[in-house]
């Protein structure tokens, strides 16, 4: 039976950090669908080894994972496993949004991945200049050209943390062309022990 240890609706275009112990699962829900989530993790005795998505990438020879698959620090150990997954589709080429991409007038205050991973993690000793290419939840994007996502309402992914950690979501606030639905939602976030 599994015991909830955390439980938070993160808002659309905003970020969210959490601690998370080894064993422990992270389930992370698309409420309305159609929302992309970025995602990082930070070893919590070592913020200098991180899940990398260029060591996961080289060790699959793919841009996606799916049910099944570990993601790897920078040190090449395996850090999360993919137990569940009702979308299937995820992305690991792209950077996350930053202040450079909303340079069009009328959009110099929008919101980026970027800004909700340096404000979140930033009591866990985490700076901006520090920040990973992330994981892209529910990002549909094949052959580096971002497409309409896939995912609907209630799809989600449910990750094993094999080690203690630091991680970080962003409910993506990228709205152009339709991405996100053309306006960012909510997601869940649940922490749970299973026995």
């Amino acid at each position: 039976m599994a015991k909830i240890i955390f439980d938070e609706k993160v808002a659309g275009g905003y970020g969210k950090s959490v601690h998370i112990v080894k064993g422990q699962y992270l389930t992370i829900i698309d409420l309305e669908g159609k929302q992309i989530v970025d995602f990082l993790a930070f070893a919590a005795d070592d913020i200098t080894k991180y899940m990398s998505v260029s060591h996961t990438r080289s060790t699959y020879d793919t841009y996606d994972l799916t049910t099944g698959d570990y993601m790897y620090t920078v040190n090449h150990e395996p850090m999360i496993q993919i137990v569940e997954d009702t979308c299937g589709v995820h992305d690991m080429s792209f950077p996350c949004c930053n202040q450079y991409m909303f340079k069009n007038p009328g959009m110099e205050s929008h919101r980026s991945c970027q800004e909700n991973f340096t404000e979140s993690l930033s009591e866990y000793g985490v700076e901006g200049y520090m920040i990973p290419d992330p994981f892209h939840f529910f990002q549909n994007s094949p052959n580096m050209k971002l497409l309409p996502n896939h995912s609907k309402p209630g799809d989600y992914v449910k990750l094993k943390f094999l080690m203690d950690a630091v991680v970080a979501v962003s409910a993506c606030p990228y709205d152009i062309k339709g991405i996100n639905g053309g306006t960012p939602s909510s997601i869940q976030l649940t922490i749970t022990e299973e026995s």
